[in-house]
């Protein structure tokens, strides 16, 4: 989704926002995205202080996230408004992840599989472009289809480059729901 938003997000803007408000939410919509994609990667990697017991480890890397925001805020707002606070939150959120992954390693160390999680980000920046080169429709019917292209097209990526097994997985539950097997 995070992609969808960042290579294509006219649609859900048309559809969801008055006019006043269109040309910023387009501009900012992208870095909001991309912020919170650090922000699961962060949380990811806070696991390991919930595990290991160290949940102390998390109020520093959020006060670290609060400080970059802060100061990033102080910075870029004056120079370029809203623009500048939407960077200033993805710069806290990646900067807090970035601390996250790497306090997390010395408390539980916690491997993203890094073979599977580059096929996801194929599929997703792949059907990005797609969807970023494509005429789509305004408003409700362009995100009707963003939902129906982007979904088909990431879905099939995704079966294609098969990250974590995924078709095993889905023959498994296939055979489960008719009755075969259980999962």
């Amino acid at each position: 989704m995070a992609a969808a938003l960042i290579a294509a997000p006219r649609p859900l803007v048309e559809m969801a926002l008055g006019m006043k408000f269109r040309e910023s939410a387009l501009v900012i919509i992208p870095w909001i995205a991309l912020a919170y994609l650090f922000f699961v990667i962060m949380n990811f990697y806070n696991y390991a202080f919930k595990l290991g017991l160290r949940t102390e480890l998390q109020v520093l890397v959020m006060a670290l996230g609060a400080g970059v925001n802060v100061l990033a805020n102080l910075f870029l707002i004056p120079h370029i408004g809203l623009v500048g606070a939407a960077i200033a939150t993805t710069a806290a959120f990646g900067a807090a992840a970035l601390l996250s992954y790497l306090l997390s390693q010395r408390i539980l160390p916690m491997q993203m599989p890094i073979g599977d999680v580059a096929k996801i980000t194929l599929a997703s920046a792949a059907m990005a472009l797609v969807l970023r080169s494509l005429p789509l429709a305004g408003g409700f019917w362009g995100v009707v289809q963003m939902a129906l292209l982007g979904g088909v097209l990431y879905l099939a990526l995704l079966w294609v480059l098969n990250p974590a097994q995924l078709r095993s997985y889905a023959y498994r539950l296939l055979g489960a729901v008719r009755g075969q097997k259980p999962c």
